[in-house]
């Protein structure tokens, strides 16, 4: 496909939620339009971003496979991912529910750098006789690296996020091995000072981490990169981006191009804080960023919006000024949580 007629692809995670308490009567003019008239299609492996990631990128995932997001996303995020297992490792608040533990992810809370740092250093010291190691790369971007693969499946912080851990915790091969890693750090963090600090003024405690994403870099000369240029900040996508050593731009300013890929994440936040207001807003925010893309590009050109949860809406600038087909309601095709 020649860069003039190649689509340009729009991966937007959290669009279509879940997101429970959405007022029904909620409408979003240019989306409710868009999805209405759009020719809706089933990409059943990419529920997730790093999903969908892979497979544009030519290593689709089996369903049942652990997607190696977190050497992709530390890689993006300059960390030296090469010959390790790399795996997210997300500073939660774990809160007693009854018989459950409910997680709740770093939106509920702010660590500064001093404690980053303390929690960081801890786990290292504890576990070097292991050469397990803790990476922080910001505030909000924690790993694990391990000195050799760890057969497991896991679950991503999107889908456990203010639920309870009970059924989302690891499994396969070394699920168990791996439960008892999280065991273990929960026991670490629990009789650290800098956790007594936290709750003597008043703040949220960081229970443990939440670890998923487990894997190796991928080889990158087996990977196809899109021949287009790439926008967003999302790690994943930067660290395929310095695999392929493709053009790319955080930016998000200037008109997309034929052949683009942009990764959209603004609208997850608010899914994982399970924040319809929020989520309202940032939908509005991408709407008004989306409108103008599609009226000043040309009228066949063709667009596929992703909402990472297994569909793609594909359109262009005709199919949505056709007033005769229905108009949609974003609202109804939202995910159930």
């Amino acid at each position: 496909m020649s860069a003039k007629t190649a689509p340009i692809e729009i991966i937007a995670p959290g669009l279509l939620g879940p997101m429970p308490g959405v007022e029904a009567r909620r409408r979003y003019p240019f989306l409710d339009t868009l999805l209405g008239r759009a020719r809706r299609l089933d990409a059943p492996l990419q529920t997730d971003t790093t999903r969908a990631l892979l497979d544009l990128w030519g290593l689709p995932q089996a369903p049942n496979a652990e997607p190696p997001s977190g050497a992709l996303a530390a890689l993006g995020l300059e960390l030296p991912a090469e010959l390790r297992t790399w795996a997210h490792a997300d500073p939660v608040y774990l809160k007693s529910d009854q018989d459950s533990l409910l997680l709740f992810d770093q939106s509920h809370f702010e660590l500064d750098e001093a404690e980053c740092a303390a929690f960081r250093d801890a786990f290292n010291q504890h576990f070097a006789d292991r050469d397990i190691r803790l990476h922080i790369a910001w505030r909000r971007h924690w790993f694990l690296s391990l000195p050799a693969p760890m057969r497991v499946r896991t679950r991503t912080l999107e889908e456990v996020s203010g639920r309870s851990i009970k059924r989302f915790m690891p499994s396969g091969p070394e699920g168990r091995a791996c439960r008892a890693l999280l065991n273990e750090i929960q026991m670490l963090f629990h009789g650290l000072e800098v956790n007594r600090r936290r709750a003597d003024n008043g703040r949220l405690p960081v229970s443990g981490l939440w670890l998923h994403g487990f894997g190796e870099l991928p080889d990158g000369e087996t990977i196809t990169p899109p021949a287009r240029r790439t926008l967003g900040a999302h790690p994943v996508l930067k660290g395929l981006v310095a695999l392929a050593e493709s053009h790319h731009e955080d930016t998000q300013q200037e008109p997309l191009r034929p052949g683009d890929l942009i990764v959209w994440d603004d609208i997850l936040p608010a899914v994982l804080d399970a924040d319809p207001e929020s989520w309202s807003k940032a939908v509005e925010r991408f709407s008004r960023w989306l409108q103008p893309q599609v009226e000043t590009a040309a009228r066949k050109q063709r667009f596929l919006l992703r909402p990472a949860n297994g569909e793609v809406f594909a359109f262009t600038p005709a199919s949505v000024r056709r007033f005769w087909k229905r108009r949609g309601r974003l609202v109804e095709s939202l995910d159930e949580p």
